[in-house]
């Protein structure tokens, strides 16, 4: 599941774009507001090319939880292309209603290493 985040205009007539179905209600019934986006508000083409930014939040992350960090290069120019990947994202909601949930492992830890595999600190001297 993708969105896009661009320098966009004349947003008067376009609803305020929501958090991603997922993010909206959170735990407890805390509701989200909308964010500074607009939904299909029309690109500013005024400044031609844009460069292109990809936001992937990584492993059981989702991409509502990167609102306001790419909000800020989409309002500078940029074209801001956000992914969840599904099974992998906490959750994904896609348009036509369909729910997947995260599949994946949790991710690594590392091992606390035993007291013969420890480093001890050394010294060195120059003379």
């Amino acid at each position: 599941m993708v969105s896009l985040g661009y320098p966009a205009t004349y947003t008067s007539h376009c609803p305020a774009a929501l958090p991603s179905n997922s993010q909206q209600v959170l735990p407890g019934g805390v509701t989200l507001p909308p964010t500074a986006g607009h939904t299909g508000a029309p690109v500013d083409h005024r400044a031609g090319k844009r460069p292109v930014l990809l936001y992937s939040p990584g492993l059981h992350g989702s991409r509502g939880q990167g609102t306001a960090l790419v909000q800020d290069p989409a309002s500078r120019g940029y074209l801001v292309v956000t992914i969840d990947h599904t099974h992998d994202s906490s959750d994904v909601v896609f348009p036509d209603g369909r729910h997947e949930v995260n599949t994946m492992p949790p991710g690594p830890t590392r091992p606390t290493p035993s007291p013969s595999r420890r480093r001890t600190p050394t010294s060195s001297s120059t003379s």
